[in-house]
């Protein structure tokens, strides 16, 4: 086990936990908070995964173009053309409302700000981390063991790329995760009372 995956699941669980129920409006639902980062890294974890006596890292992601809310709605709402996670999902599924109702109902994420455009540093480092944690194998239900792809497969993580890299995150690295983590004191746009409870 490694303790650095262990300390960054310990961070993120201190962070807000979305999901992805409102489905169709799922962008609009992001919008509508007034500290959702336009620019980020997520965290996705996905119903009966544990590692490190939590839930289970299984996808971790930024936006590259656009917003950090736009490249999420690609998740729930796009294609296979626009997003390689439903792609992954598709391979496995078949059909593109599985997709939709998969993510809907089985992951969850959490959400680190970007001040500083070190996503994709920290994205890479946090790859290789949690792929090379002997904790945070997938159980023996996982979706991801009907892949076709042997990494998605061995790492129990939905990622391709930067799986078993040797880079890794570092103290001040999580440092900066822990700084920039979106947590639950969220106060939603136009007033009224957070949604975040």
């Amino acid at each position: 086990m490694r303790k650095t995956c262990k300390q960054l699941h310990k961070i993120l669980k201190k962070g807000k936990v979305f999901d992805f129920e409102a489905g169709k409006d799922f962008r609009a639902y992001l919008n509508s908070f007034s500290n959702f980062p336009d620019n980020g890294i997520y965290y996705m974890f996905e119903e009966g995964e544990a590692g490190h006596k939590d839930k289970r890292i299984v996808r971790i992601g930024i936006n590259r173009q656009g917003t950090l809310a736009h490249r999420l709605n690609t998740h729930i709402n796009g294609t296979v053309r626009n997003s390689i996670f439903r792609k992954h999902l598709f391979r496995i599924l078949g059909i593109e409302k599985k997709v939709f109702q998969h993510i809907q109902k089985e992951i969850s994420f959490c959400v680190i700000n970007d001040p500083d455009n070190r996503r994709k540093e920290i994205e890479k480092k946090s790859i290789g981390e949690v792929s090379n944690c002997r904790a945070c194998m997938p159980s023996r239900n996982w979706l991801g063991l009907k892949s076709e792809t042997k990494r998605i497969k061995e790492s129990g993580l939905w990622n391709v790329h930067h799986v078993f890299g040797e880079d890794r995150l570092n103290n001040n690295d999580l440092k900066y995760i822990e700084d920039n983590l979106v947590v639950a004191k969220t106060v939603k746009k136009g007033g009224g009372n957070s949604l975040f409870q």
